[in-house]
């Protein structure tokens, strides 16, 4: 069942709001995956344009991470250890899931961890010359 309310073009689905006995930040709660999953339906370029703000994120968070890191010379070593892991969890999660079942938050998390790794790689390009 859906209907049309405020200045929302699209339709509302009623079945998300429907339980009145959740407070209405549960609501909210419960209803974000599937507003999500609408918001990506509607425009398909959208899943395009948010793959790129995480590569970018990724880009940054990496520059970021070897620029404190390597200044301090503090715990190079840990943040090592935790890029390297997120690297090998994010692939392994990947690469053993068949294409049709990979998520957008999979995809994200996979544009991320590219973005770090050519980030990681323009640093040493920087540190070699």
């Amino acid at each position: 069942q859906t209907v049309l309310r405020g200045n929302n073009p699209g339709p509302v689905d009623v079945d998300a709001w429907a339980n009145p006995s959740l407070p209405r930040l549960a609501q909210v709660a419960v209803s974000a995956p599937q507003r999500v999953r609408r918001y990506f339906e509607e425009k398909p370029s959208r899943k395009l344009v948010w793959t790129g703000i995480a590569l970018f994120f990724g880009f940054y968070g990496a520059g970021a991470c070897t620029l404190a890191f390597g200044a301090l010379a503090i715990n190079d070593n840990v943040a090592g250890v935790v890029l390297v892991l997120f690297h090998e969890l994010v692939s392994r999660a990947w690469w053993s899931r068949p294409k049709k079942d990979r998520g957008l938050g999979l995809r994200f998390a996979q544009a991320f961890k590219c973005g770090m790794v050519l980030a990681l790689i323009a640093d040493s390009f920087k540190l070699g010359s």
